[in-house]
């Protein structure tokens, strides 16, 4: 089942964000999910998120935010597919 729902997770992935994303920098693996570090067009690091349960993926993309103009990963949650 897990095998199944992480090749669901990353066919989404494929389907939807192919061109964007460049080659996995890193792969960390838990027990709920997939984590991967690619480079986006722009050349920023990303995290990729694919859900073993087979219900999609997530993005975190650095932004700034706050005051102390800090750099931190925010989701992208419209991308799972419940």
């Amino acid at each position: 089942m897990t095998n199944a729902g992480l090749e669901k997770s990353m066919s989404l992935f494929d389907k939807n964000e192919r061109n964007i994303y460049g080659a996995i920098q890193m792969t960390i693996e838990n027990p709920f999910a997939l984590l991967t570090w690619r480079k986006n067009d722009k050349g920023e690091l990303c995290i990729i998120e694919f859900l073993k349960n087979g219900k999609g993926y997530r993005i975190y993309e650095m932004k700034t935010e706050n005051v102390e103009q800090r750099e931190i990963f925010k989701p992208r949650q419209q991308e799972l597919d419940f």
